[in-house]
């Protein structure tokens, strides 16, 4: 649980103490990123959770009455949500991946990982990933 405090807590707060906005196919019009819009706004978030496993659940006023219906129809069954990652860290050797520090290519197999064995002990061969650290949510998305 600890792993998702801040995502979970995010989503309860949103970015004003109100609760995560709920925002229809994150909030872009067409795919563009320039055309980013609060017309497209749809509700708040009023409570998040974790359980046991990986889940994190919310639950959310929705606000547009359209969207309402189309999910009480089961129409809209599909949600994602937009994260902001604080830093994305390299399991090779832990520091900020790209950096000066970190010259370890994705994908390639070291012979040494100093950090690789604590984050997931069960991989057994020492390959180069990212693995994020201070992730909070942005937003909820209808999609």
């Amino acid at each position: 649980m600890k792993k998702r405090k801040n995502i979970i807590n995010s989503l309860k707060e949103g970015v004003d103490g109100n609760g995560a906005y709920i925002l229809k196919d994150h909030g872009y019009k067409g795919g563009l990123l320039s055309t980013k819009s609060v017309d497209l706004v749809v509700g708040r978030v009023t409570d998040s959770y974790g359980d046991e496993g990986n889940n994190i659940f919310y639950k959310g006023r929705i606000e547009d009455e359209d969207i309402a219906k189309k999910i009480k129809s089961k129409l809209l069954t599909a949600s994602s949500i937009g994260l902001h990652i604080g830093n994305m860290l390299c399991s090779i050797c832990g520091e900020e991946y790209g950096s000066v520090k970190c010259n370890h290519k994705l994908g390639v197999v070291y012979e040494k990982s100093k950090i690789l064995p604590y984050i997931a002990p069960y991989l057994t061969q020492n390959k180069a990933t990212i693995y994020a650290r201070n992730v909070r949510a942005l937003e909820q998305s209808i999609v």
